[in-house]
């Protein structure tokens, strides 16, 4: 079967380049972007080139824009041309001149694949010319970074609007067919360089690999593919224990002790965690938490997540902010969003008002009420007459006795009226400032 009948059934089998989607292809004038420009325009698909001058190899760069310019004239296509200062901006974000690169390339390609949909066209992909020889080699270079599973998977050939439909087929046949079609290509200069790791090991590591394991590239291709098979299973395996183990409650959630004590295995404590913030590093201390006792916690390395355990759970909780953070309620105030959610304001004359035993819900004398409220979270010292009580009551001694978890105490706010405690939000009013049968106005807050 020829390489063009081959990619069409490749097409249509995966599914996910459709007949009416325009295709705008990463073209650099080499030889497997123009393969692949030929391949899908011979089957038909609507085709745009997009082509990145980085002005890094001079006349050869200059070269390279000027034969996809020719390349699309001569199919009658349209082409787009973006030039970069690569130095200015890795003086400017830093990284090597790849990593500069490629975030410049895939920027510039994600803003006009957004142009070509401002434009009403109704679907749009990006194609890249990955073949399965780059495939090989990602993986290969991932595992020796010490890669987990996902990395064993080499290159995703569909990730957002980015297709890559060439990863199942090799060099070789792209060369054969390029031959078969006189198609013309340029040579980058800098991919016969074995300075880069993935030349070195495609010109010197993987053709030593080949004599003394024959066809070792296709076995490596298929092991790919297991391991895709393998890792969809293992992220449903994930998924299911996720809903098993972590329970969500309010702004925080809650992991049983004795279950995850259960759970001695660190690649999933790793996947529970991590999207969370903590890192691999870390784990050995997280997983020390079900023996530590209550108050000990672990902060994320990469985000204010902490993981705390409290009695005979560990809670995953967002560190407070600053304790100074409050925020000011005037008397036309209607509504107010803050970090711990929203509150509404309404005043009601007080024969109007139906007053609900809910906590989420503050019926208060507005005559004793002084403008502007405040509304901060919760500090030491704080204190405030509970509903019903004759007594001060400490706020901290209060979240005792509703035994609060550490993270829950972090995420209380108080609503004040001229250094009063009017609300502890969400929980209990000051028992000033119910409403009476002597109550002409209500003011009525809800969260």
């Amino acid at each position: 079967m020829s390489l063009l009948n081959k990619f069409k059934a490749h097409l249509q089998q995966t599914s996910f380049i459709s007949e009416k989607d325009r295709l705008l292809i990463a073209v650099s004038g080499g030889l497997d972007s123009v393969v692949l420009t030929d391949l899908c325009i011979r089957a038909g698909y609507d085709v745009v080139l997009l082509h990145c001058n980085f002005q890094l190899r001079g006349e050869e760069s200059e070269g390279d824009e000027m034969f996809v310019r020719q390349l699309a004239l001569n199919y009658g296509k349209e082409v787009f041309v973006q030039r970069f200062d690569v130095g200015r901006e890795q003086e400017t974000a830093g990284g090597s001149v790849q990593e500069v690169a490629r975030r410049l390339r895939y920027n510039w390609f994600q803003e006009m694949a957004e142009r070509q949909l401002a434009s009403g066209i109704s679907s749009v992909c990006l194609l890249t010319a990955h073949h399965a020889d780059d495939h090989i080699e990602t993986m290969l270079m991932q595992f020796f970074r010490g890669t987990g599973l996902k990395g064993l998977t080499g290159i995703p050939a569909k990730s957002d609007i980015i297709r890559r439909p060439l990863l199942p087929f090799f060099k070789e046949e792209l060369v054969g067919y390029a031959k078969e079609h006189d198609l013309l290509w340029r040579e980058d200069s800098s991919n016969l360089t074995t300075a880069y790791t993935r030349n070195y090991l495609r010109y010197e590591i993987l053709p030593k690999l080949e004599k003394v394991y024959p066809g070792i590239r296709q076995s490596l291709l298929h092991a790919i593919e297991r391991y895709e098979s393998i890792d969809e299973l293992y992220h449903q395996g994930v998924e299911m224990m996720k809903k098993k183990l972590m329970v969500k409650k309010g702004h925080d959630w809650h992991l049983p002790v004795a279950q995850m004590k259960k759970q001695a295995n660190s690649a999933l404590w790793f996947e529970l965690l991590h999207p969370y913030g903590f890192t691999e590093k870390q784990l050995l201390d997280l997983m020390h938490l079900c023996d530590s006792s209550s108050g000990r916690w672990v902060k994320a390395a990469e985000s204010e997540y902490r993981l705390i355990r409290h009695r005979n759970h560990l809670i995953l909780s967002i560190l407070p902010v600053d304790e100074g953070e409050l925020f000011l309620i005037e008397r036309t105030t209607k509504e107010l969003v803050y970090p711990g959610g929203k509150l509404t304001f309404k005043n009601t004359t007080g024969d109007k008002v139906k007053i609900k035993d809910d906590p989420l819900i503050a019926n208060l004398d507005a005559k004793d009420i002084v403008y502007p409220l405040i509304l901060r979270r919760v500090k030491a010292g704080d204190y405030f007459y509970p509903l019903g009580m004759p007594k001060k009551k400490k706020i901290a001694r209060f979240m005792i006795d509703l035994k609060l978890s550490m993270a829950e105490k972090s995420h209380v706010w108080v609503l004040e009226s001229e250094n009063r405690i009017v609300w502890v939000v969400g929980k209990r009013i000051d028992d000033r400032f119910k409403v009476t049968e002597k109550t002409r106005e209500v003011l009525t807050v809800g969260s």
